[in-house]
């Protein structure tokens, strides 16, 4: 009996997360609302009952917990740095040669990676055999809040990533504007910007409200990988055959100046 239920368990819980892959990262589902739905329910009703078989990259923790966060201060096991900013084609060209000479001295062609700056909340997450164990605020580069429980709700966050290896990835959660509007309008108190909207969504103590919000990731840098990864474009790839949202306007090119760069942007 035991053994029944928790393949049965296991088998719900492979099930919808292909279906979740399937509709918010590939856009491509195979499945109506109607069997998700069913299939869910059924999920959620079987780990209440054996909560000895629930686990931490269980799907129904997308819904919410019961579990009120309170945000513990962590410190990050690498320094999250603000992104440097330019507004001069000057300072980019200079960036640009000095990317190829570094290139050069190394002996090969320095490829860069370029996409749009999306306007949200900058997010830290830490894989640990494959499964989501912390889910880091920026703070103040050191040290970070840990807002998990309201991470998991996410829909393009992958709970387990399919392999036992170890990641360190930096991204950025937001909403986008057309929903910041639709949402500020139903607010007593609005917002200013869809980047504060987002914040103080991020930081509700309760994860089952959290869920109510349609939050969005990409994530664009990898920290820390177990895996060898000999360049971004196969680090990007990687991400993506996890399960990763990634930029659809990211660009991968090797570059000598930085008119390419400009002609992308």
């Amino acid at each position: 009996m035991g053994k029944d239920i928790k393949d049965e368990i296991s088998s719900l819980r492979d099930a919808i997360k292909k279906w979740d892959r399937e509709y918010y990262v590939d856009s491509s589902p195979t499945v109506g609302d109607v069997t998700y739905d069913k299939a869910l329910l059924r999920l959620q009703y079987l780990e209440n009952r054996y909560p000895e078989y629930k686990t931490l990259d269980s799907p129904t923790l997308k819904f919410g917990s019961d579990l009120l966060n309170d945000f513990k201060e962590v410190e990050h096991s690498y320094p999250i740095l603000s992104l440097e900013k330019t507004y001069d084609v000057k300072e980019l060209s200079l960036w640009v040669e000095k990317m190829s000479l570094e290139g050069s001295n190394l002996g090969f062609d320095m490829g860069i990676s370029a996409e749009p700056k999306i306007d949200g909340c900058s997010i830290v997450l830490y894989y640990k055999d494959g499964i989501l164990e912390k889910a880091l605020t920026r703070g103040d580069g050191r040290f970070g809040n840990n807002v998990i429980e309201n991470v998991r709700t996410i829909k393009n966050v992958p709970l387990c990533i399919g392999e036992q290896v170890e990641l360190v990835l930096r991204g950025e959660i937001y909403i986008t504007k057309k929903d910041f509007l639709e949402i500020n309008h139903t607010l007593d108190d609005s917002y200013i910007n869809a980047r504060n909207l987002t914040s103080g969504i991020l930081r509700r103590i309760n994860s089952r409200e959290v869920v109510n919000f349609p939050l969005d990731i990409f994530v664009y840098d990898i920290l820390y990988s177990s895996l060898e990864l000999n360049t971004n474009h196969d680090a990007f790839d990687k991400l993506n055959q996890f399960g990763f949202k990634l930029n659809p306007c990211c660009k991968f090119f090797v570059v000598k100046t930085w008119e390419k760069i400009l002609l992308i942007m």
